[in-house]
């Protein structure tokens, strides 16, 4: 856990106690935990439970720091009842190969929005048909019914 630790090194000592205090707090609600093998194979048969494409955001790495089951649904609510976040409102998009970037939503519409919005990073994507994909995942946590999916060129890195 302390390789997750060094983003709060920075801070004033009194902050970066806080926030240790925080987020030992957090693992000891059960709504974050350190990513470790018993973790992934978690992750993994949440995967398996529900044939989807994704996650486009992948599994987190060893050591790391992610929400469980648990926090996942508590995000979900807060944004939900707090920020009146509509699901049916996400976009995500991601690099997998050299050259070519993939963008998924939750609507066709949305996705045209999110890739030909003035100023959008995404020219090479004006133009082009979004197909269906059905179920996907944008974290190993979240699910979609159902989404829309645009493959274009980019000069983009791919993720690794």
């Amino acid at each position: 856990m302390d390789e997750c630790r060094h983003v709060v090194t920075d801070l004033p000592a009194d902050v970066s106690r806080l926030c240790d205090e925080c987020l030992s707090e957090l693992i000891r609600l059960g709504y974050v935990a350190e990513v470790d093998a018993r973790f992934l194979w978690e992750a993994r048969r949440e995967l398996a439970s529900v044939p989807a494409m994704g996650p486009i955001v992948w599994l987190p790495h060893e050591g790391h720091i992610d929400l469980t089951l648990t926090g996942a649904m508590l995000i979900r609510d807060c944004l939900r009842t707090v920020f009146h976040w509509i699901p049916e409102s996400m976009c995500c998009g991601c690099s997998v190969r050299p050259g070519v970037l993939y963008a998924v939503a939750t609507s066709r519409e949305f996705l045209l929005e999110c890739v030909e919005r003035p100023g959008s990073e995404h020219p090479s994507a004006k133009g082009r048909e979004p197909i269906p994909i059905g179920a996907w995942r944008d974290r190993w946590w979240r699910l979609f019914d159902k989404g829309w999916l645009l493959e274009f060129p980019t000069d983009l890195p791919e993720v690794q």
